[in-house]
């Protein structure tokens, strides 16, 4: 297990390496001539433009500095992950600097292209110095000069992921409301306003606990990179995660099994069932199986999160427990900080899988205990690390209304202690394939019995769980060292973290309140590993020693009950006939926690075999085992998949003509554009008015169609139960009100009081600069009374033919 890994440092064709130097200079020269531009940012979509500008944002720092630090790569997929985290790395220790001098974001993306050529430079005084040997750029140089029919599959199919996740962006623009759009804003505040942290938050000084969210920075740094509006790049930016994703899954896996030709035969079966996640999807959904690995879900960061960071972050501290250089550890600080910056959920998974593989090894048979535990150690405490210093951050700089989400996470720990150890969830162990969708802890319960404030959503059967299952039951029987060893792990971390009510309260408390939102994503990426490696692993059965046709038959015979059995299992699953039985469902879920567990016993009591023999299956029969597994399931999905993905229609993403989903006119977004940034604007709570996705403005209360942030919640209540004094719904009164008061008539002609004294108090109190309208009722009851002070409101913008104004509101 702690065996240290050879590479390959064969010096590379030196054709090759210019070819990738002219081809690193030309990106960067591309790029600089689109930020350098003097001409106003784009307004259309530029798929060249995106596409180009990736490579600066997401690979290009890392790949000169990898090689320049020594880091050591055995295949392409590895260089792209490794450089993948060694950017985020350097891009996150370079967020500061804006900051510092409070410029924008224009400084952040110069300073990479700082970074990106002084590491050209050097690169080339270390190969003249050194000599002409690479150890990090090497696989990427002879993808391209001495290609082979396995790497060139595996990348074309990434490329048509990638492209089909561009094509598809997010799942349709007229449903990306909710946290969606709050994301966007966070990108329209950075890529427009300098860094001033008090600033770029939903509401000024209500800046999130990790100071910036990173997905997004991200996204505006390259949509000003580009010189593009990032309305158009924040929902096309997904293609990225098909090639990142995947090559921080081949990293883990390679960490896994230490052996490039076994990495490289169970990758290949994980892009199998990649692409069965396609086949699956029904109708335009493409979040329905939202946590794996269809990379089609919603631009909501912890997708990209998900997809992205767990698998690499995994890898990266399997390869420092392996060996705890400081090279290692740099780069696992480095990325674990970018993580917890982009979404603290994925920091937290890769933080508990950290904690089990303690546990795991104090099972795992026939290593060195006292070299793992010291290595081990190394590693938790880089995470312990980290964690101290984001908590110290929040402490002494995050304002106390940042937290304004409508729960104390404190209290949250302090319940999930106290309900941990009731007997109840002490006893409470559930079947491994029951177990929660989500569960979380809710303070509104009874306070003198913290049980009934931890709740489980119910959970129906997950095909590649069910698969996961059967994997099991082949690698404890046929599997080598290695394979036993992550099925260890992979049992443990399956039951700790979804089947124990007492073990998932504990990592709730240790970690925070919405680690279980999506439970599922705990154990998906192991599950697709364990899934990988049984194909593998019979296949090399089949092609290893001789074997009698007895012994053959037998075999095929167990091989060909699973995999059917498993096909027919999923069918039923996705045809839904599950529902109509739950006794069914208990009786396969039973049966499957006693064999997977007996499983798991007896790999630790029979001496573990040695390392898998030299042997290694031919992909063909590996992939011919693998799609064994899903032939009952795929059926005609395949084509009509396939043809949905590459040609069939999207909506068009109309952001500023007259078909933008919000039903703006274009006059009006123009307007919006054009008034000072950072004013306050009240609009109706209830309604659609997104105007801060078009420039960075505030709002008193966003939408409704934004995500519910309890900061907003009195200002959504106040207009439902008719006491806001601009915009509510409430019972109309019969006449006039009192003197001071202005009697208007709505839509439907009832009278209608607005209370002015009322009204300007609301706006003094929350620091409102302009009232923007944008529905008839209220254009039609509120424009007479506006028009009525002209002195306390200046009309800005009329567009009666759309039922649109804005008025200044000119405070004393």
């Amino acid at each position: 297990m702690l065996s240290q890994p050879v590479y390959d440092t064969k010096s590379p064709n030196k054709f090759g390496f210019l070819v990738f130097i002219v081809g690193y200079v030309s990106l960067l020269a591309l790029n600089l001539s689109w930020f350098v531009s003097s001409s106003s940012p784009l307004e259309l979509e530029s798929p060249l433009k995106i596409v180009m500008g990736s490579f600066l944002i997401f690979l290009l720092p890392g790949l000169v500095w990898g090689e320049i630090l020594g880091f050591h790569s055995k295949y392409f997929l590895e260089t792209v992950a490794l450089s993948f985290a060694l950017t985020v790395s350097i891009e996150v220790l370079l967020i500061p600097v804006p900051f510092f001098f409070s410029s924008g974001i224009w400084l952040w993306v110069l300073l990479l292209f700082v970074v990106s050529l002084s590491g050209l430079v050097v690169l080339m005084f270390k190969i003249k110095k050194r000599g002409f040997k690479l150890t990090f750029l090497n696989p990427l140089i002879h993808l391209f000069t001495s290609p082979n029919i396995g790497s060139l599959s595996i990348l074309t199919t990434l490329l048509i992921l990638s492209f089909g996740a561009y094509r598809w962006g997010e799942d349709y623009l007229s449903a990306i409301g909710a946290e969606s759009l709050l994301h966007l804003v966070y990108v329209r505040y950075y890529y427009s306003l300098p860094m001033v942290l008090k600033d770029i938050a939903i509401s000024p000084g209500a800046y999130p606990p990790n100071l910036v969210h990173l997905w997004e920075y991200l996204i505006a740094g390259w949509a000003n990179l580009i010189n593009m509006d990032p309305l158009f790049l924040h929902f096309r930016a997904r293609f990225v995660i098909p090639v990142l994703g995947l090559s921080s899954m081949y990293l883990l896996i390679s960490a896994i099994f230490d052996n490039p030709k076994k990495s490289k035969i169970i990758f290949w079966s994980v892009l199998i069932m990649v692409i069965g996640e396609l086949f699956l999807l029904r109708e335009y959904r493409w979040n329905d199986f939202d946590g794996t690995m269809a990379f089609m879900g919603a631009v909501h960061h912890a997708d990209s999160a998900i997809a992205i960071l767990v698998a690499l972050n995994a890898a990266l501290a399997l390869l420092t427990f392996r060996n705890t250089s400081w090279r290692n550890i740099s780069l696992l600080t480095g990325c674990l900080t970018a993580t917890f910056m982009w979404h603290p959920k994925e920091f937290f998974i890769v933080a508990i899988f950290g904690g089990v593989s303690g546990i795991a090894l104090w099972l795992i048979p026939s290593i060195n205990k006292k070299l793992a535990f010291k290595n081990w150690a190394k590693v938790m405490a880089t995470f312990l690390a980290v964690s101290l210093f984001f908590f110290i951050i929040i402490l002494n700089f995050v304002p106390k209304h940042s937290f304004g989400y409508g729960y104390d996470e404190f209290k949250m720990k302090k319940v999930a202690l106290q309900a941990a150890f009731l007997p109840e969830n002490l006893l409470e162990v559930r079947t491994l394939c029951d177990f929660p969708f989500y569960c979380k802890i809710i303070l509104e319960g009874n306070p003198k019995n913290p049980a009934e404030e931890f709740t489980l959503s119910k959970s129906p059967l997950i095909p590649w769980v069910i698969i996961s299952a059967v994997a099991i039951l082949i690698l404890a029987y046929l599997g080598g060292i290695n394979d036993k060893r992550l099925v260890i792990f992979y049992v443990l971390l399956w039951f700790l973290c979804l089947n124990w009510n007492f073990s998932m309260l504990i990592i709730n408390a240790l970690t925070y309140s919405e680690i279980f939102f999506d439970a599922k994503r705990l154990i998906y990426v192991f599950a697709y590993i364990i899934i990988a490696t049984t194909p593998y692993v019979i296949a090399q059965k089949l092609q290893g020693k001789r074997m009698s046709w007895r012994q053959l038959i037998q075999l095929l015979v167990l091989v060909g009950i699973l995999a059917g059995g498993t096909g027919i299992l999923l069918w039923l699953v996705m045809q839904d006939y599950i529902g109509l039985s739950l006794h069914f469902k208990k009786i396969i879920s039973i049966l499957l926690t006693i064999l997977v567990w007996v499983s798991f016993f007896y790999i630790l009591i029979r001496k573990s075999p040695s390392n898998s023999s030299a042997t290694h299956p031919s992909f063909i029969i590996t992939t011919l085992i693998m799609l064994l597994f899903f032939a009952p399931i795929i059926g005609n999905n395949f084509f009509n998949s396939m043809n949905r993905i590459l040609t069939g229609k999207r909506p068009p993403s109309d952001w500023f003509g007259e078909n933008n989903i919000f039903g703006f006119s274009e006059k009006l977004i123009r307007q919006i554009k054009k008034l000072p940034p950072k004013r306050t604007f009240l609009v109706d709570p209830l309604g659609t008015a997104c105007i801060m996705l078009y420039a960075p403005q505030y709002l008193t209360a966003f939408p409704q169609i934004f995500s519910t942030l309890y900061i907003y919640e009195k200002n959504r209540a106040n207009a439902l139960s008719g006491q806001h004094p601009l915009f509510n719904m409430p019972p109309l009164p019969q006449n006039g009100g009192n003197v001071g008061n202005i009697t208007v008539k709505d839509e439907i002609s009832y009278p209608k009081t607005i209370n002015h004294k009322t009204v300007r108090e609301y706006l003094n109190i929350n620091n409102v600069d302009y009232i923007f309208v944008n529905e008839e009722r209220y254009y039609e009851s509120l424009l007479p009374y506006f028009l009525n002070f002209p002195k306390l409101y200046k009309m800005v913008f009329n567009n009666p033919g759309h039922n649109e104004a804005i008025f200044q509101y000119v405070r004393n």
